[in-house]
């Protein structure tokens, strides 16, 4: 069974000279990813309240980033979960525990930041006459409309509007025809006039680059999505 590869911050993680360094973890070898060799990122974090018997039990809190680089590799570095009894709040001004997320949240703040231009590169090279950007839900993997081999779905975004999933007509950026608004890092896509049959909602996931596919929507087709 291959071990996922998952490094814990600040443990395992280091950053220096555009590099961040993965060490000294009991199982996974040594490695480093310049920034320049980043291709997508995603971050996540939860704060989940767990209840037994439908009495509160404990709180959990946890973070992560993943990064997919040139090649196709997917490297995941996480912060260890904060688990505390429901009535502690595990993060509490000043502890340990705050200062552990705070600096987790810093770090991925950071290299996303500092590699949002080699990401943006990524998505300018699926460019064309037509199509505006090509991305990918499991990250950018440089997929195009013939070459659609991947897990997950690849979408085309079109200078008219509309939008292909795997090849095939999707939705559109016609706000006479759909309600668009967001949850969390995905799209949602309401249609305006109900089908009695057939589906009238619609969603794509933008976990990977959030930060660059909100600003890529709202630069080329104008708008604002709440």
């Amino acid at each position: 069974m291959q071990l996922k590869k998952k490094y814990e911050f600040p443990k395992h993680v280091s950053f220096r000279d555009e590099t961040i360094f993965l060490e000294n973890h009991l199982y996974l070898s040594n490695r480093k990813i310049h920034l320049k060799d980043i291709t997508s990122l995603r971050s996540y974090a939860s704060d989940i309240k767990t209840t037994v018997n439908f009495i509160p039990s404990y709180r959990t809190i946890e973070q992560d980033m993943s990064i997919r680089q040139k090649g196709g590799d997917v490297v995941t570095i996480y912060m260890k979960k904060l688990q505390k009894s429901f009535h502690i709040n595990p993060m509490k001004e000043g502890s340990v525990n705050e200062k552990k997320f705070d600096d987790t949240q810093n770090f991925i703040n950071y290299i996303e930041e500092q590699s949002i231009d080699y990401r943006l590169n990524q998505y300018s090279k699926t460019e064309t006459d037509e199509i505006y950007f090509s991305y990918n839900s499991i990250g950018n993997s440089f997929l195009s409309e013939f070459n659609l081999e991947s897990q997950g779905s690849n979408y085309l975004f079109f200078k008219d509007g509309s939008i292909k999933k795997n090849g095939e007509e999707y939705l559109s950026f016609d706000l006479d025809k759909y309600k668009i608004a967001r949850e969390y890092k995905t799209l949602k896509f309401e249609k305006r006039k109900k089908s009695l049959f057939g589906n009238n909602n619609y969603e794509i996931d933008i976990s990977w680059d959030f930060d660059l596919i909100i600003h890529l929507l709202s630069r080329c087709y104008n708008i604002k999505i709440p």
